[in-house]
């Protein structure tokens, strides 16, 4: 099965880099520390795990912290998905919550806390995200 991403480190490369632009982003950075919740990016191929940590205090720049790879934190809310559905619903192709209630997002924790914040993250997070893949020439669907 053909894929977007090579291996993990082209993922981490496209949607942990791009996460941790968001977490600086004035709009849309203090929304995930306002949910206050350890949110796990668990994908499938290429396996890999994104974890946002808008719980506690980040001491680096950025209203929270992005951890690529294995992560020791307990998550509250772990979203699992294909990479593949990940880069679908950041570029626009598949809205989030269609993807959540296809179970092509299956979530185990609070979802119901993410859910709110979604609609105000649709536009920027999009606009950010493709943008991010045209500066680091990204080549893929």
């Amino acid at each position: 099965m053909a894929t977007v991403f090579k291996d993990e480190q082209h993922l981490y490369r496209c949607i942990g880099e791009f996460i941790k632009k968001i977490s600086m982003h004035e709009e849309i950075g203090p929304k995930y520390k306002y949910c206050g919740l350890i949110i796990k990016y668990q994908f499938d191929n290429p396996a890999s795990e994104i974890t946002i940590d808008a719980k506690n205090i980040c001491q680096e720049n950025g209203y929270f912290k992005v951890y690529c790879g294995k992560s020791d934190l307990e998550p509250d809310l772990t979203l699992v998905m294909e990479a593949d559905i990940a880069h679908r619903c950041w570029s626009g192709s598949l809205d989030m919550i269609t993807a959540l209630t296809r179970r092509q997002i299956v979530a185990r924790g609070p979802v119901h806390i993410f859910m709110r914040m979604l609609p105000s993250l649709k536009k920027p997070s999009r606009s950010i995200y493709k943008q991010h893949l045209k500066e680091i020439e990204f080549q893929g669907d």
